[in-house]
């Protein structure tokens, strides 16, 4: 709820976290805004606009909390202050008073984010039988075009690694666990190229992508709709079976 730019500990107390000082000193549970020791929100207060506009493109509702979250944290909190304003009033992003006019810049996209709705707030199903086949730098995949209950689905992107690729969550567990050297996370994975425009749902799609890197035989795919959804990934193809 409150970062502060000059004092973080990284790898404490789980691998792959990093925590403020008020975030290592008090307990969430009885003092969830870590009242007590001095910290100044400037990061809270700049980036929460980097959460929203990453909903804007994806659609993933833990983001839109995400971005709430540091918006509400940070600009309930003085410069260098101990305490919390009222949780229950509005202080600097309306009444905005700032010592970095740039701030306002950082906040407008999650104001619009929560101010109007998604018409279509539901992904595209995700892929279940995804396969494929590799031949040099190029991979023909094949799979059942996925349903969109909110709309439908509008572009693919199919990604490859040499090692089994994990979504974020899962990488996250992952690397908590210092297995991180035996599997690639979605982001990290290759793009590859040649996706077409999805067909109805239920149609058997089958195209070819090109820009697979030596070596990689594990594939994913994903897809968005249009309204900047983006579905879960696949399940886990290895080329050949």
């Amino acid at each position: 709820g409150n970062l502060d730019y000059s004092k973080l500990l990284v790898d404490f107390p789980k691998r792959g976290v990093a925590k403020d000082i008020g975030s290592w000193t008090t307990d969430p549970k009885t003092n969830p805004w870590a009242e007590g020791p001095a910290i100044n929100s400037f990061l809270a207060r700049f980036y929460p606009d980097v959460c929203a506009r990453a909903y804007s493109l994806c659609g993933e509702p833990f983001l839109k909390k995400r971005a709430y979250d540091m918006l509400f944290g940070g600009t309930h909190r003085g410069y260098n202050a101990k305490k919390m304003y009222p949780l229950d009033k509005v202080i600097m992003w309306v009444n905005y008073m700032s010592d970095h006019d740039g701030q306002l810049d950082y906040m407008l996209r999650t104001f619009y984010i929560w101010a109007h709705e998604r018409k279509d707030a539901t992904p595209p199903d995700a892929v279940t039988d995804l396969a494929v086949a590799v031949t040099g730098e190029k991979a023909v995949v094949t799979f059942t075009a996925p349903a969109d209950a909110g709309g439908k689905a509008v572009r693919y992107q199919v990604k490859c690694s040499d090692k089994p690729i994990v979504d974020y969550v899962k990488f996250l567990e992952i690397f908590n666990n210092f297995q991180e050297g035996e599997y690639t996370n979605w982001w990290m994975a290759a793009n590859l190229s040649g996706e077409p425009t999805p067909q109805a749902p239920g149609t058997r799609e089958r195209f070819t992508v090109s820009g697979v890197p030596a070596g990689a035989k594990y594939f994913m795919v994903r897809s968005f709709d249009d309204s900047s959804n983006r579905g879960a990934v696949s399940n886990l193809a290895e080329a050949g079976k």
